[in-house]
């Protein structure tokens, strides 16, 4: 079926001759990929060329700032698989600089995206990597890790928005934008190393309150001590929440977890004493999370916690969770909590390591000591 697609369809193309030696560039529709041949394929009694189109970007603000951007109409008849294809893409081969794949994507439906290469356009199979969105009617920044094809070349690409999960009964509106190839091409750095500040990384990604939490990018509420950022993020949390409400992103770019950076430290102001949860996912759609728990021990200003990750070294996440006061019982209780300055490695911002010297003048005096006893 898709294979007689290709084969009439090949002769419609003008094959594009360019080789790519570090993986192609981004496609942005704005300098790239605006001008090449995208053919629908698979859509339905009533497919038109007109049903793909390079358009203004719907909804500029956040972390897709860009005129532009690529945009499908998928009709209820279509097939599960319809999306278009190109052969303008060139030559290219992946390898470990270029074979994690980022793309801007903001659908009405949650499903899989489905992105593809073909070593030619003749080839009836295709390598391919899906991945889910998790919100809609919002950019989010997909990572497709296509590792297990390295050494491949390939010619062809084909996107797929929305691969239905079974027979189509609906359409859905699809737009992508930006689609980046390797580590360099992210929009919404850090990597594993980096600092989610609140204040150029992560105030514009898109955060998922559930269970009851209602979450924002606020005002730092204290700048002092180990903290005089401007900005943090805030979860407030209602009596009648559930124990592990949180919030949680899949902005964070594709991390894998080593001895350099299982590490993690998060400065964090709560006005309740109880268990800080983070988590991560290696896919949004799994049911659990990999967690470390740890409590604050004062609230009456910023601390920095450390999650120990080392137990996890080797796994890749793609999903990140925060669950900042993680009630022991039914909850019965509201409260208010902030987090900040969130840091992979061995990195600290309290100083000094075992050797150091605590002298009260530039080390220990804007420490929290507790008195005991």
């Amino acid at each position: 079926m898709k294979k007689l697609f290709f084969l009439v369809c090949i002769g419609l193309f003008l094959i594009n001759t360019q080789s790519w030696a570090a993986g192609p560039a981004t496609i942005d529709y704005e300098t790239v990929g605006q001008d090449w041949t995208w053919t629908v394929f698979a859509n339905g009694a009533t497919q038109s060329p007109a049903d793909f189109a390079v358009i203004p970007n719907p909804q500029t603000g956040g972390i897709n700032t860009s005129a532009n951007c690529a945009s499908l109409l998928v009709h209820a008849d279509a097939a599960r698989w319809a999306g278009v294809i190109t052969l303008n893409i060139g030559t290219f081969t992946f390898d470990a600089t270029n074979c994690i794949v980022k793309m801007l994507v903001h659908k009405d439906v949650v499903s899989k995206f489905q992105l593809e290469f073909k070593v030619n356009g003749d080839a009836e199979e295709a390598d391919a990597v899906q991945v889910t969105n998790t919100t809609t009617n919002a950019w989010e920044e997909l990572t497709f890790d296509f590792t297990a094809f390295i050494g491949k070349t390939y010619a062809t690409m084909e996107v797929i928005p929305d691969f239905a999960a079974g027979a189509r009964n609906y359409g859905s509106t699809n737009y992508w934008d930006r689609i980046a190839f390797g580590s360099g091409g992210s929009v919404t750095p850090p990597g594993p190393t980096g600092l989610i500040d609140f204040e150029t990384v992560g105030n514009a990604w898109t955060w998922k309150p559930f269970s009851g939490g209602v979450f924002s990018v606020v005002t730092n509420p204290l700048i002092a001590g180990i903290n005089t950022s401007a900005h943090c993020a805030n979860l407030v949390v209602p009596a009648d929440a559930a124990r592990w409400a949180g919030v949680y992103t899949a902005n964070i770019p594709s991390t894998t977890l080593d001895a350099t950076n299982c590490m993690i430290k998060v400065m964090v102001y709560k006005d309740v004493v109880s268990n800080f949860q983070l988590g991560f996912k290696a896919n949004p759609d799994d049911e659990d999370a990999d967690v470390v728990q740890v409590s604050n021990t004062i609230t009456t200003g910023w601390e920095e916690l450390t999650f120990d990750f080392s137990a996890f070294i080797g796994k890749t996440y793609v999903h990140l969770e925060f669950i900042p006061d993680f009630a022991e019982g039914a909850r019965s209780y509201a409260s208010n909590n902030y987090w900040d300055n969130f840091k992979f490695g061995t990195g600290t911002v309290t100083p000094p390591q075992p050797t150091g010297k605590i002298d009260f003048e530039t080390v220990g005096n804007n420490w929290s000591w507790s008195a005991f006893s």
